[in-house]
């Protein structure tokens, strides 16, 4: 078997051809130059295995090359038994940085969700963050519902806030956030003195 393996290996173009119909079409008939006596001695046996592989539902192979390299030259290789974590590379631009501190503050502004790929993505970009670094959300409204949240039996559905506040992040409003955080000049005007008073009536 060996033998017959090493001719499909020397012509690559073959199994591409013969997994690019796999992947095109339900059934494939392979039919081979079987003029006798001409015929290769093994040809039987081989396609006979052949066969055995190209059934998708029973293979145990990604593909035919993998196939025959594992019952020929990698014969004695373990096949598909390891797993190995990877983290692919990203850039993350935050809206807005400062130092505060010692802590360097990363504030993401964010109107709302759209889906599971935009929140989920904050989650991994934390942990890859230095400890000197956080990442804090600015709602523009706390209480919008998360993108594809189921409705609870009290008839709400998860906000963006008890996200925040279930992994771990802090979050604030524009009338909650630190008035430390706010430039000075933004302080002496009126809009600021009647935040800052409704504020105030609000805790009393």
């Amino acid at each position: 078997m060996e033998r017959s393996y090493s001719l499909v290996l020397q012509d690559i173009d073959f199994l591409l051809k013969i997994e690019y119909y796999i992947s095109m079409y339900k059934s494939v008939l392979i039919i081979s130059d079987t003029h006798v006596p001409y015929h290769h001695k093994d040809l039987i046996p081989f396609l006979t295995k052949l066969k055995k592989y190209v059934n998708p539902d029973g293979s145990k192979y990604d593909s035919i090359w993998e196939a025959v390299l594992h019952e020929g030259i990698l014969k004695y290789w373990q096949h598909h038994t390891e797993k190995v974590p990877y983290v692919t590379e990203h850039t993350y631009e935050p809206d807005f940085f400062k130092v505060i501190g010692k802590k360097r503050i990363l504030l993401e502004s964010k109107g709302r969700f759209w889906d599971h790929a935009e929140y989920s993505k904050y989650v991994w970009l934390r942990k890859a963050l230095p400890k000197n670094t956080e990442l804090v959300f600015l709602f523009a409204n706390p209480s919008a519902p998360m993108p594809g949240a189921k409705r609870r039996k009290d008839g709400t559905k998860r906000s963006h806030a008890e996200w925040a506040e279930k992994n771990g992040f802090r979050w604030y409003s524009e009338d909650s956030i630190p008035e430390s955080w706010i430039d000075s000049d933004c302080r002496k005007t009126e809009e600021f003195k009647q935040r800052t008073d409704k504020t105030n009536l609000e805790m009393q």
